[in-house]
């Protein structure tokens, strides 16, 4: 079956199955969630945590450096760092893989990125997606479950300089090296799941050439293509008969914004035997200040429409592109102009920190389109020219309030 049965927020494949495997998006112990976690380790999955535990293998983004020597690195983004001690919460699912290729995993340098593999190590979970040498950084995790043997390949737009390339760090982005680990991998194992941190925050589509990526990542011969990273849900297409997920949105992450798309997500159980996928069925969840919740029928019913609306439109390239236009037109004109005022402010402030800001446009694929295809846009007079669907539908998701979305009938 090639299609998403969106009542159920599932799709099936021929076969029956022998393991069920769940993947979540960003966890990380900070703002309100740290002394959730601290508190008590399993309050803040709430009534998702029997769920959680009916899997035979659960993967889960850590999307922090586990430090307490390690200090802060200068970059283009916010840093994360968390105490240690909150690794009971990974503990407590419990989950068995940390995927560390992402922006915040090395956010304290070489130093923290030791301390957080062994911190794991410790704790039990394994790792995949960073590490002390580029070699272990970039070599895929395989491991049994059910019977099955699994493989994760985990990569990232890893942003502010902390690939491995010949030291500590993650798996910074790489596509075609990316396909042929996958590839290489597939001769090896019975299922590969590509699990990948990218893309730019906030919109409902991802942009054009993260569709190429992700594609050609599938073709490659991963089983499934599962990305994280917008903060926000994005849709689902199965390509060739894989199944690719833009993006899961927020898991265990607390933003302090009063917005649903940044304040509900899903994760996914996917079931699978000896050489193949079975399905995967997506379990959707709310994020308030005390922890995650499962959303009840009738919004669940509403969430999956909206999903199967987005991905829809992932077919169609020029849909793609619309609604990537659509974004760049929702911030408007005036962006550009203001981050570059902003880049100058930081330079007289501290040369290094607005060093740090720009550099981090031009390396990273996600902000590196945005900034072309914005002045493109700019420069050829197209602000506001997006299709009237596609402005709407980024409008939703940039903008809607959780309440709103809370009232809103299946």
């Amino acid at each position: 079956m090639d299609e998403m049965e969106w009542a159920e927020g599932a799709w099936r494949a021929p076969g029956p199955s022998q393991c069920t495997v769940t993947v979540c998006a960003d966890w990380a112990p900070f703002r309100k969630f740290e002394q959730v976690m601290l508190g008590d380790p399993e309050a803040v999955y709430g009534d998702l945590l029997p769920v959680l535990r009916r899997a035979d293998l659960r993967i889960v983004n850590v999307e922090c450096a586990f430090s307490e020597l390690g200090k802060l690195i200068l970059k283009g983004g916010a840093e994360i760092k968390c105490p240690p001690a909150a690794l009971e919460a990974l503990k407590a699912v419990p989950f068995e893989v940390a995927c560390l290729a992402n922006n915040h995993s090395c956010d304290c340098g070489p130093e923290g990125l030791g301390e957080t593999i062994e911190g794991l190590r410790k704790a039990g979970i394994r790792h995949v997606g960073a590490g002390m040498c580029e070699a272990d950084a970039v070599a895929p995790l395989t491991l049994e479950a059910g019977g099955v043997r699994l493989g994760i390949v985990n990569f990232c737009e890893g942003e502010d300089c902390t690939g491995a390339h010949g030291g500590p760090g993650t798996f910074d982005w790489d596509v075609e090296r990316a396909a042929a680990i996958v590839s290489k991998l597939r001769m090896d194992v019975d299922v590969v799941f590509a699990i990948v941190h990218a893309g730019r925050e906030h919109t409902p589509l991802p942009p054009p050439y993260l569709v190429q990526a992700y594609r050609r990542i599938a073709e490659a011969g991963a089983h499934a293509v599962v990305g994280h990273h917008p903060h926000v849900p994005q849709g689902i297409e199965i390509h060739r008969g894989v199944p690719i997920l833009y993006s899961l949105g927020n898991f265990a992450f607390y933003q302090d914004v009063p917005l649903f798309y940044r304040k509900s997500g899903y994760f996914v159980e996917f079931q699978a035997r000896r050489g193949a996928l079975t399905g995967l069925r997506l379990i959707p969840y709310l994020i308030a200040p005390e922890g995650l919740r499962l959303m009840g029928k009738e919004l669940r019913a509403w969430f999956f429409k909206r999903l199967r609306r987005v991905s829809e439109h992932l077919d169609d390239a020029a849909s793609v592109r619309a609604a990537w236009e659509a974004f760049i037109d929702h911030l408007g004109p005036g962006e550009l102009p203001l981050r570059l005022s902003g880049f100058q402010g930081m330079f007289e402030q501290d040369a290094r920190v607005g060093a740090a800001k720009v550099r981090n446009v031009f390396i990273t694929p996600a902000h590196r389109w945005f900034w072309i295809d914005a002045a493109t846009r700019l420069v050829q007079g197209q602000y506001g020219t997006a299709p009237d669907w596609a402005r709407t539908l980024v409008a939703e998701w940039c903008t809607l309030p959780v309440e709103d979305a809370l009232a809103m009938p299946a």
